[in-house]
């Protein structure tokens, strides 16, 4: 029998449905339901969600998406002319030339193509880690399929294999470009190496239920699925207990050790996408040269169809009917799913705490459901510039307002970096002129009931938002 839970947070009204949904979908979780669901639109929070053993600001491991975020980067700075695309990887990284791999361009790194999904052996817990260790390992690696040609998920290295193209050409790793360009300015609960001191928010990653642990059947070593997945490493590599590591959340491995939260997976790709009237961080052409298919075929790890953008998972049309042709993003182990989409205005993120059944890739199967029903409630709103005003659905004790901002502590409003905020705790995107990171705060005070809107001007903020833990928790965007 299902254990009793709540349903935490808020959706606006033209949104309700979906935490009808959320709601259904969690009724049917077996054990100890937990999962978080944040849905931005046109750049305003129109969902925010959680249950059970997950409060809106809990974090724990969110896995690939991190590949989502370490992307990002890669194509702010291709935006910028930092690197090029279909440059060589070894006019950055020399070593990388062992065992045919010397014309192999970055482009084709993106593509997952490399053939680099594993080494000869395997790699220790502790080197899985590091995303420093498996590039070294790599580099000397010999290839599972030729360079360039066919394709296949590099599931524990790709952020690795582009992470040092980018250290070595820019002399800053990508958990430190992600800090500085996307996760501090905008106050992002997501984390490419989590801070100590936000370890206490930090809830674990619980594995399959027992009863159904048997189901899946098991990754054979030596073949590229297994390699793929370190199943040829010194012990057998679990999921659960290598997100669970402090080592693993301190370093921010790149392409599965990725910490967060949806505000903050669905808050990246708002930033990514901006809002009507403010760019995003990705220019539109940035965002269809990345997205577009860049893979045809069946990948030769997990055989899907069509799999990857430069960089990027293409959420699979199949689930997910109804998103654009430029929709862009990154599913995670668990289950989480997270995702943009410039046709519809839509930034996705949804975490879920326990790995589901039956296991898989686009993350778990409830997410079929829930974005259809963001995509149903889109549909149904007619005039675009219209109000999304934030539903109180509980008293203030039991649901948190959306997004946990607006309030006053220690005596100070807490800071919004680019935020418009509502009586309940509603953000607009508010995202920069391209490359402008100073956050700008404007609160409005919106209609409520009988309480007349008032409004605060907007204005500017030295330096960067802290991003503390309780604070500026997405007081996202300028």
């Amino acid at each position: 029998m299902n254990p009793p839970f709540e349903i935490h947070g808020t959706t606006t009204p033209e949104f309700a449905g979906v935490r009808a949904e959320f709601a259904a979908a969690m009724a049917e979780e077996t054990h100890d339901a937990g999962a978080q669901l944040a849905v931005y639109h046109r750049g305003a929070l129109v969902v925010d969600l959680a249950a059970g053993a997950l409060r809106g600001d809990s974090l724990t491991g969110v896995f690939s998406i991190g590949k989502g975020a370490a992307h990002l980067v890669v194509a702010l700075l291709v935006q910028d002319g930092v690197l090029a695309l279909d440059r060589r990887v070894t006019d950055h990284w020399p070593e990388f030339a062992a065992h045919g791999k010397a014309e192999l361009t970055l482009r084709q790194l993106l593509e997952h193509r490399a053939g680099l999904i594993g080494v000869t052996g395997g790699f220790s817990m502790d080197e899985l880690a590091d995303d420093r260790v498996i590039a070294e390992r790599l580099a000397r690696q010999r290839p599972f399929w030729r360079p360039g040609t066919g394709y296949g998920y590099h599931a524990f290295t790709i952020g690795a294999l582009t992470g040092e193209v980018v250290r070595r050409a820019t002399g800053r790793s990508i958990q430190e470009w992600f800090e500085a360009r996307v996760r501090a300015p905008y106050g992002l609960d997501l984390h490419l190496g989590l801070p100590e001191d936000r370890e206490h928010r930090f809830v674990p990653v619980r594995p399959m239920l027992p009863v159904n642990r048997q189901a899946p059947p098991p990754r054979p070593l030596e073949t590229l699925l297994g390699v793929a997945f370190n199943a040829n490493g010194p012990t057998a590599t679990d999921l659960s207990e290598f997100a669970n590591r402090r080592r693993t959340r301190a370093l921010g491995q790149s392409s599965a050790g990725a910490v967060g939260n949806a505000r903050g997976a669905a808050g990246m790709y708002a930033v990514a996408l901006g809002a009507p009237g403010r760019p995003g961080l990705l220019a539109p052409e940035t965002v269809a040269r990345f997205a577009r298919l860049a893979t045809p075929g069946t990948d030769l790890v997990t055989e899907e169809t069509d799999h990857f953008g430069l960089g990027f998972e293409r959420p699979p049309a199949a689930r997910y009917p109804g998103l654009g042709d430029t929709a862009f993003g990154h599913s995670g182990a668990a289950g989480s799913q997270a995702f943009a989409d410039p046709a519809t205005g839509i930034a996705y993120g949804y975490v879920r705490r326990r790995f589901p059944m039956p296991p898989g890739g686009g993350g778990a199967a409830e997410n079929d459901r829930l974005v259809a029903s963001v995509l149903d409630a889109v549909r149904a709103i007619r005039l675009p510039g219209h109000s999304q005003q934030a539903v109180q659905d509980a008293p203030e004790d039991v649901v948190e307002p959306v997004g946990g901002v607006g309030r006053v502590s220690g005596g100070e409003h807490r800071r919004q970096m680019g935020t418009v905020t509502g009586r309940h705790g509603v953000p607009q995107v508010r995202p920069p002129a391209r490359r402008v990171l100073r956050p700008v705060v404007q609160l409005v005070t919106h209609q409520h009931r009988d309480r007349p809107v008032e409004h605060r001007e907007s204005r500017q903020l030295p330096g960067r938002g802290r991003g503390m833990a309780g604070e500026d928790r997405h007081g996202v965007f300028q």
